[in-house]
């Protein structure tokens, strides 16, 4: 028959042991099986009793409670390596079977996790390494964090913030923040500052276990604990650690690790628990950072893209949806440029501040026609605008948005005119062929900008086109369904281009 035992694993009675006959008695009167002298420990607190299959545990309606593995019970069957709490004492089963498998006595505690949990401060038990005022402490600890950690915009100050209350706070030689998602810890923080991140070696399989299953850990010698140790806890590397998973508002954020490397046993359940009330805390307080970060990215992100495009190519641009269209590609698509017709003598005569006022009164009305038609704003070009439609986004119908662009411009622009009542005109030209379209530009600035022959064509039309007067070539023409209404004008030569080209005057 199997041989049990149930031992202390924390407190002044750790080490104490005590075999499982028919019924164990546990509490803090002294006539039970096990006697605790804990004032958080009830007179009756629990009981386990053996059975023909195994064990079984029951709460005695206790003041602070029963829990295994970390969960809150009233009764539940037993196994070898199951952690008791008895209120704030921790207790681990044993059996003759476990010790076969494994020559290491040492043991883990384990608390179970989850989202918003409340995890109560047990009293600190006063121990010859425990200052008799670390209750106070510890709560003081928690109300700097929350007063402290809030405020954070920075995700590298904040987790800086983190581990400092953390080692003021435990018994610890260091700390380490690990986020999801990558196995090297964000920050190794000892009490002498910021350390590399390869100082602090660590199980995959903690951190697994505190990140997948939301579990929080203490081992009482994490060199030489046969269930945890891995390739990184060689033996005596690191003789205490805890871990605690930094919980977000719905999902583990990243996990915290602490470590006492000159003594075994350093960290008890009382200790375990105040690390789940940190990582909390500190998990909520990293996923806000990052979504202020979040917000501040896209704030920044936005305003660039809409130097260029209208607000609803910049959201399918900032969604990942145009990702390759921005690199560079070949589109057919349709250039649109404007010219103020007479800049020369205007900027000539014009004081400097008036000019600038009419340039930027003109291209507000060319940017809001050109974005309502969702085109792209290419550059100002000293009096005008280059722009094109059909890239990022593929529409069908560029030609006629370039042509509808235009118009809306000549119609918001009449009656546009200086301070002594000079008229502000412009003439525009079209053009729809093949062209390459995406970033060129350096680290230090980028544009997104169309290359080709059709730019070249357009140009062209633009600077023979007169005052409020729209050229377009009969490609655009064509594939905007205004060949049949649109007036012919003639023929032109373009500079680099065989041929000539078809020119049409839009009414």
């Amino acid at each position: 028959m199997t041989a049990y035992r149930i031992a202390v694993i924390d407190g002044p009675e750790s080490g104490r042991e005590v075999p499982i006959g028919e019924v164990v008695s546990i509490g803090r009167q002294a006539d039970n099986d096990l006697a605790l002298a804990d004032p958080a420990v009830s007179r009756k607190h629990a009981r386990i009793i053996r059975r023909s299959v195994g064990l079984m545990i029951e709460d005695l309606g206790s003041a602070h409670g029963t829990s295994v593995n970390g969960e809150r019970i009233k009764s539940r069957e037993l196994k070898p390596g199951d952690i008791i709490g008895i209120g704030p004492v921790s207790l681990r089963v044993m059996s003759d079977e476990e010790d076969a498998r494994t020559d290491s006595t040492d043991v883990v505690m384990v608390q179970s996790t989850q989202a918003h949990s409340q995890v109560s401060m047990p009293p600190s038990r006063k121990s010859p390494h425990k200052d008799p005022s670390a209750q106070a402490t510890r709560l003081e600890a928690l109300l700097q964090l929350g007063l402290t950690l809030q405020g954070e915009r920075e995700i590298g100050k904040l987790l800086q913030k983190i581990a400092r209350i953390i080692l003021d706070t435990l018994d610890a030689d260091r700390c380490a923040i690990f986020l999801r998602g990558n196995t090297k810890p964000e920050l190794v923080f000892s009490r002498a500052g910021i350390e590399t991140a390869d100082s602090l070696p660590f199980s995959r399989t903690l951190l697994s276990r505190a990140m997948e299953s939301g579990e929080a850990l203490v081992t009482a010698d994490a060199g030489r604990d046969q269930r945890l140790a891995g390739a990184s806890l060689a033996a005596g590397t690191i003789r205490s650690a805890m871990v605690a998973p930094l919980w977000g508002r719905e999902r583990v954020v990243g996990a915290a690790v602490v470590e006492n490397r000159g003594r075994a046993g350093a960290f008890d359940a009382a200790d375990l628990r105040l690390l789940i009330v940190l990582a909390n805390l500190a998990g909520t307080a990293v996923e806000n950072t990052r979504l202020i970060e979040e917000v501040r990215r896209e704030t920044e992100e936005r305003a660039s893209l809409s130097r260029f495009f209208s607000p609803t190519v910049s959201d399918e641009v900032r969604r990942g949806g145009l990702a390759q269209g921005l690199r560079g590609e070949r589109r057919l698509l349709t250039v649109l440029f404007t010219d103020i017709r007479g800049f020369t003598a205007l900027a000539e005569t014009l004081p400097p501040d008036e000019l600038l006022e009419c340039l930027n009164r003109a291209f507000a009305a060319n940017i809001q026609a050109i974005f309502r038609e969702n085109g792209t704003i290419d550059k100002f070009t000293g009096d005008g605008v280059l722009a094109f439609f059909g890239a990022p986004i593929a529409q069908e119908d560029h030609a006629a948005r370039a042509i509808k662009a235009a118009r809306d411009i000549l119609q918001s622009c009449r009656g546009l005119q200086t301070r002594s009542g000079r008229p502000i005109r412009f003439g525009i030209g079209i053009a729809t062929g093949e062209a390459t379209v995406g970033t060129i530009g350096s680290a230090m600035r980028m544009e997104y900008t169309v290359i080709g022959d059709v730019v070249n064509v357009a140009a062209r039309l633009v600077g023979i086109a007169g005052p409020e007067e729209i050229l377009v070539t009969a490609e655009t023409a064509r594939a905007a369904g205004v060949l049949e209404s649109a007036e012919r004008v003639g023929e032109k030569s373009v500079k680099g281009r065989a041929g000539e080209v078809q020119i049409y005057r839009i009414r």
